[in-house]
């Protein structure tokens, strides 16, 4: 008999519990809100002010749309005047010295710079290839990519110099 007491006593609690807890269920279902707005409101000197304001979302005219549809993201006059004046000042550090005839430079496109100041990567596309990354000291069909820019690379082969742009003047 004294087997049977424990599991006796324990299922007996758990049905004490299972009633409890649907008796607070049915009194929450049962329960009604009271949704009423309160009649008196105390109005401070600030949300007086702000009343007249609406708080909807309302529809912004074209106008605050135009400089983004006007000016589209990636053109050049877009980029920093930073880089533009870095550029010219570079270009007067290093002239770039006229090909001679007799040395034609590689058909290279240029499509893309990334990376940082440190460690710029080229997007270059050699004699209509598929492009490919290069970074600088790499070798091109005998010549070297000597420099990387914001929009620009400088392939050289002795002493000759050769300049590519992203965008064409």
């Amino acid at each position: 008999m004294t087997r049977f007491f424990p599991p006796l006593l324990g299922t007996s609690a758990l049905g004490l519990t299972a009633a409890a807890m649907t008796s607070l269920a049915w009194q929450q279902l049962n329960q009604t809100a009271d949704y009423s707005v309160p009649k008196e409101r105390t109005v401070s000197r600030d949300s007086a002010e702000l009343a007249g304001r609406t708080t909807s979302l309302t529809v912004r005219p074209n106008i605050y749309y135009s400089a983004t549809t006007e000016r589209p993201l990636f053109l050049q006059s877009r980029r920093p005047t930073e880089l533009e004046q870095l550029e010219k000042e570079v270009i007067l550090e290093t002239p770039t010295k006229q090909l001679e005839p007799d040395a034609p430079p590689p058909a290279v496109a240029l499509h893309g710079v990334s990376g940082s100041i440190n460690d710029l990567r080229a997007l270059l596309s050699i004699e209509g290839d598929a492009p490919d990354w290069f970074l600088t000291d790499a070798k091109i069909q005998q010549w070297v990519l000597v420099e990387i820019g914001a929009d620009w690379v400088v392939l050289q082969r002795n002493e000759i110099s050769f300049r590519v742009e992203l965008y064409k003047q």
